[in-house]
């Protein structure tokens, strides 16, 4: 059983887009493996790591960063503060 906060309706449309345009999606997620799978194979994405502690998912977007990689986040508030020394954050409305 994997419990998760409930998905937009729009984003797996999103992320078929992003993906569809070339562009790796990437989940950093903080909750348990059983629950990170079972969102990423909702959401068609391939490449997830799980147990990631926001200060960790700084150091994951600082590195992409470094290898020459354009980073672009959405992230839970409890993300937010420790990520934004890593990336400079603009609102973006999700549609």
């Amino acid at each position: 059983m994997a419990i998760s906060d409930p998905i937009k309706a729009s984003t797996p449309a999103a992320l078929k887009t992003l993906q569809e345009l070339g562009l790796c999606v990437v989940m950093l997620n903080g909750d348990a493996r059983a629950t990170a799978r079972s969102v990423a194979r909702h959401l068609g994405i391939d490449e997830f790591h799980v147990g990631v502690s926001p200060q960790d998912k700084r150091e994951s977007v600082r590195q992409l960063k470094r290898d020459g990689k354009t980073v672009a986040a959405a992230m839970s508030l409890s993300s937010v503060s420790v990520i934004s020394n890593a990336l400079p954050l603009r609102s973006v409305p999700l549609t």
